[in-house]
């Protein structure tokens, strides 16, 4: 995911890079709150990973386009990727975390 950060930053595609950047908070969420994250039917790293593949060495820039639209497309389709991005934002330790006031 990273990778495509730098990459999408590099080529003026701000949001394709704002939403895997997002994608790497939701993934971060999973990995500390992996069940308040399941719970809630918003945990994301174990479809992220069957889709992201790093770049090679040799892919071109035509490639890595492609591949950071494809992956924006399949994460703004997904409907658990989607779920995920949208609905952690009502989770109180998101929410605490973000600096929203804790619903109780």
């Amino acid at each position: 995911m990273v990778d495509c950060i730098i990459f999408a930053k590099e080529h003026g595609f701000e949001t394709e890079s704002n939403t895997f950047e997002s994608v790497i908070d939701g993934m971060v969420y999973d990995l500390y709150f992996e069940e308040e994250m399941k719970k809630e039917d918003c945990f994301i790293t174990d479809r992220i990973k069957e889709k992201v593949k790093p770049f090679k060495d040799d892919d071109t820039d035509d490639f890595k386009i492609e591949y950071i639209r494809a992956l924006y497309n399949f994460c703004q389709k997904d409907k658990t990727i989607y779920r995920g991005l949208i609905y952690r934002r009502i989770i109180n330790i998101v929410r605490i975390i973000e600096g929203k006031k804790d619903e109780k």
